[in-house]
């Protein structure tokens, strides 16, 4: 008899169908490395951000302010509720009221915005040195209108009327030689004043 062949151990490890699956399942988990690999890279990039939105953010902040042209309601409702005066021609002159011998040497203008209301005359008599103050409306002619007329004098002496008047508010008169002089008045609360010292004698 033939001594039976020792058998080949070696192939009977490499071979059948014990390798056969463990190549089967490299190459399946190679694939799903290789898929997991091309994922990632392939991904969603991040999203942006979304252009209308802003700008319907940006569209209504824009609206909701107020336009920088817009007026207020109570600047427009002063402006309407200011007084009207009715221009006029005065029949009274300074040097009527102060009396003769009286001329014209000074005058403050009384205005409200654009009208003029009226001025406040001073006067001197050269003969008796004396001044002489009067206010005279140009407006709301014969109307009783709250009125003042002042004159004051450096040494100390001082004059002046109030009241309400439809013409004129004065006369206001003083002796006024080697002093100096300051005169003031007003026509419906608009005032002026002449300042400082002047017209000395």
């Amino acid at each position: 008899m033939r001594p039976e062949k020792p058998p080949r151990t070696g192939l009977h490890r490499w071979g059948g169908e014990k390798p056969a699956l463990m190549v089967l399942g490299g190459v399946v988990g190679l694939a799903l490395v290789l898929g997991l690999i091309v994922l990632v890279v392939s991904g969603d990039p991040e999203p942006t951000p979304d252009t209308a939105s802003d700008t319907g953010s940006t569209s209504t902040t824009a609206s909701a302010s107020p336009s920088p042209s817009a007026k207020s309601p109570g600047a427009a409702s002063s402006k309407s509720e200011s007084k009207k005066y009715t221009p006029g021609k005065n029949p009274h002159g300074a040097k009527e009221v102060c009396g003769g011998g009286f001329k014209p040497i000074d005058k403050l203008t009384v205005k409200s915005g654009s009208t003029t209301l009226g001025t406040v005359n001073l006067l001197f008599n050269a003969g008796n040195g004396a001044n002489c103050v009067v206010t005279l409306k140009a407006v709301d002619i014969g109307k009783k209108t709250p009125m003042t007329a002042s004159l004051s004098l450096k040494s100390g002496k001082s004059g002046d009327e109030s009241g309400s008047f439809g013409y004129y508010a004065g006369p206001v008169k003083r002796e006024a030689a080697r002093t100096c002089v300051k005169w003031s008045g007003s026509i419906d609360g608009v005032a002026v004043d002449s300042g400082d010292w002047s017209h000395c004698g």
